[in-house]
Order: C-alpha cells, then structure tokens, then sequence
C-alpha cells in the first residue's frame, strides 16, 4: 500500500511542478556507509545487472567478479573469475599495474538473455572485450566456458588501458580505450581517426597471426581505436556501406556499427575513420558514466603533467573531439598557462591541477533517492584520496566541496550505482565498498519504501 501511495504522489507532485533536481544540496551532512566491509581487494567499480534482483556486482582488478546479495551479504562464490584461481578467459589474462580486469556491463535485456560484457587485459597485454552468460542454473554464478570475444584492441604500452565499458541509453555498448601507453601520446592516438595518421605502434605479427578457434583475428588497424570512446552494436553485425572496422576480423566479425556513430560509412569528413569510433582525443578514460536522467555521458580523463578533466557529452551528441594530446584540461598539453586554441574542440567541464592529484576518478551524477543532493557529480582523486561534489548552474560546473583525511577515501577507483539509484564508491587498497548517504527531505521520507537493496 505504501508503494501504490507513493507512486500516487510521485506523479501528483510532477504534475505540481515539484521539481527533485531544485532541491538545496546539503553537501555538508553527507555520510559514507560502509557496504561491504573487506574481502574485495582491488575493487574498482560496482555494478547492478537491472533484473529486479537489487544486487550489486563487485568488479575486481585480479579477475573476479563479486556479488553482494540484495541483503548486502558478500557471497562467498564469485559471480565469475578469470584470474589465477578461475577459469583463464579466451586468450588468457594479465592483471596488475593497470592491466587485469577493468570493466562490466550487463546487457540492457539481461534479465531474460543472461548477457554481459567484461573488457580486460589479455595474456599478451591487449584490451579484449568479451561476452558472458550467467549460469543456467545460479543465478549468482555465470557461466565461465560461455566466453566469447568480441572486441580485440592492440595495447603497444602496458599503461593507459582505459577499461570501462556501460551500455549507453540507446541500447550499444560504449568502451572507453586510452591512449595505448607510454607518455605524451607517442602513437598520436588521441587525434587520429584512421591508421594513417597513427605514428609507430603497429600492431604485432603475433597479435594480427592466426587466433585460437572461434577468437577473432586481431586487426592490424586496431591501435586506431586508441584514444577514443568507442561505441559498437553487440546484437547484430550490420554496418553501413563504405564502412571503416578498425577493431573487427572481417571473416569472424561479432559486432555491428551503429547508423549514428559520426563516422559511420563515409560520414564524418574523414572516408576513412573508424566506424566504431563515437568520441575521440582522449588520454585514458579510465571511468565514466551515463547520467540516468539527462542521457548525458560523463568521462573522468586522466591528464599528463599538468590537468585532471572531467569531460561531458550532453545528450546524444557525437564525434566530440577532446584535445589530446594537442590539449590537456583547458590548456596547451604540459602547460599551467597557456590555454589551449585546438579549433573545434570541446572544454571539459573541470579540472585539478597535480597539487590536488595526479589520476581522477570519474564519477556519476546522483540521481538517487536522497533528492537533497539530486543532481550532484561525485568525482574521486585515486591516489591522492579525495572525494569530490560538483554541482552545476546555468551550464557551469563549480567544485562545492572536498573530502579528504577521510577513513572511508581510501584509493577510490570507482564508483557504481544500484538499481535504486544509490552512488557507491570502492576502497581498491583496503577491499572495501561504501554508500552516499545524505539527508532525507520530507518527499525522500514518503518515498522511501520504493527505494530497495543492500
């Protein structure tokens, strides 16, 4: 009766105009519960698989995949595991600096296909994004022979992975690719479209050589895909005509082109680009997200030498170039001074210098039940432990409040929400997972019964 009542005042109070997203963030009284209290070490992101179950899904570096029940137990059995004392994932698995098991994703329809997607390092350090399928019989355990290769991505450097991967609101799967490694961009990544304007950083023999069967064969333009969001159509292979597939194996191809990928064909100015290329001049997106209410995406780029940036995509915007390595936050790459004239490039819509921190986190937009910080961006600082609330007016952002020296901010490297709309964020050194926890507003109060999980 409760959740009848409050869904009755839910649309009664849109109908009045009463908007959440107006509500005073009260930044100060903001609280980090603690979800998970060890027992993930090298927790890098949480995810939720939208199937009703109100799970949360633990992604860590050395390969496994944990679940926290919708009681918030951590299962002792991981959801899945691909590194040492699992099942090796198709072309084996490298863990360790930045390299391992970086990214998941459930399929949009995963609660009746049992899809999902992971991006890690492969035993020859190259990024593979491959597709799983949960157990037919547990639903807290996948399937580990169910991997399938869909993406291989030539790595010339062990850095710089990027890793995250989300399905975007239009239903195609986003994968966040760094720049390929090293420093200042030696394959000129971040502002090549095509293999042509790519310096060095060839694909090796063995990585282009005949693959295991069923795998794949990698592509010797792949290293063009560096430095770029990337966007792909993992439920069909159709792609339009004159198209450009850096990342596929014409004669074992697993994925298809989006028609509005800005490249697409022969779109774009550039006959040649890549066809999965969606957003371009990025060092290493290492996180980002899609804000739940606006569609927009959001990407948290680790800088140089000199910038942190948080870069925004509104809507369903395309082909966004973001400077690298031409540019570093707002200004000319390695520079404090002198800004950055890249024409046709987009400003991020923040940035730290290196006294605040040398590798962001980039974080999500609160759309959760607590309406008092409705709207907020929480950002993080990995190794400088800090937490970050931005908050946004008239299309400018303005940094609102800092937390440091805290116990709870320990190596933040991701964050993740649940199917509720609760913000976690992990504790990669100590295996830990916190919650957001902010003030009730009267409304959170009559919504709260609607609002589940661990």
């Amino acid at each position: 009766m409760k959740r009848l009542l409050a869904s009755c005042m839910s649309a009664a109070l849109a109908v009045a105009g009463w908007n959440a997203a107006a509500a005073p963030a009260d930044l100060d009284a903001i609280t980090f519960q603690t979800i998970v209290a060890g027992g993930v070490g090298g927790a890098l992101a949480v995810r939720n698989a939208g199937d009703g179950s109100s799970r949360l899904f633990v992604v860590r570096q050395g390969g496994i995949i944990s679940v926290v029940d919708a009681g918030g137990a951590l299962l002792p059995t991981p959801f899945l595991d691909i590194g040492s004392g699992g099942s090796a994932p198709p072309l084996g698995f490298t863990t360790g600096g930045e390299r391992g098991l970086l990214g998941l994703a459930f399929h949009p329809q995963y609660a009746t296909n049992g899809r999902f997607f992971i991006n890690y390092t492969d035993g020859s350090g190259n990024t593979v994004v491959a597709r799983y399928t949960v157990s037919a019989g547990n639903a807290n355990q996948a399937d580990p022979a169910s991997g399938s290769v869909v993406l291989r991505v030539y790595q010339p450097y062990s850095n710089h992975n990027g890793g995250d991967i989300h399905f975007g609101p239009d239903g195609y799967l986003y994968i966040g690719m760094g720049d390929g490694g090293s420093g200042n961009d030696p394959c000129n990544s971040g502002q090549s479209l095509s293999p042509a304007t790519m310096v060095g950083c060839t694909p090796s023999a063995g990585f282009t050589g005949t693959a295991p069967a069923g795998v794949p064969r990698g592509s010797a333009d792949s290293h063009a895909l560096l430095g770029k969001m990337l966007r792909i159509d993992v439920d069909s292979t159709n792609t339009p005509a004159g198209a450009d597939l850096c990342g596929a194996d014409p004669a074992l191809r697993t994925y298809g082109i989006p028609p509005g990928n800005p490249f697409a064909g022969d779109a774009g100015g550039d006959a040649a680009a890549c066809d999965e290329i969606h957003h371009y001049g990025l060092r290493n997106p290492w996180r980002f997200s899609f804000d739940r209410l606006t569609h927009d995406l959001i990407i948290g780029d680790v800088g140089q030498n000199a910038w942190e940036e948080i870069d925004l995509v509104p809507g369903s915007a395309a082909g966004l170039n973001f400077g690298w390595k031409v540019c570093e936050g707002f200004h000319v790459r390695g520079s404090t001074t002198a800004l950055c004239a890249l024409a046709g490039r987009t400003d991020p819509i923040l940035t730290y210098g290196r006294s605040i921190g040398v590798s962001i986190t980039g974080g999500f937009r609160y759309r959760g039940p607590y309406t008092s910080i409705s709207g907020v961006l929480f950002y993080a600082e990995a190794y400088y432990n800090r937490l970050f609330a931005a908050t946004e007016s008239g299309g400018s952002w303005t940094l609102a409040k800092t937390w440091s020296n805290d116990p709870a901010i320990n190596m933040p490297t991701g964050f993740g929400e649940g199917e509720d709309g609760h913000l976690y964020f992990t504790d990669m050194s100590a295996g830990k997972v916190y919650r957001i926890v902010a003030p009730m507003l009267p409304a959170d109060e009559l919504f709260a019964d609607g609002f589940e999980g661990p």
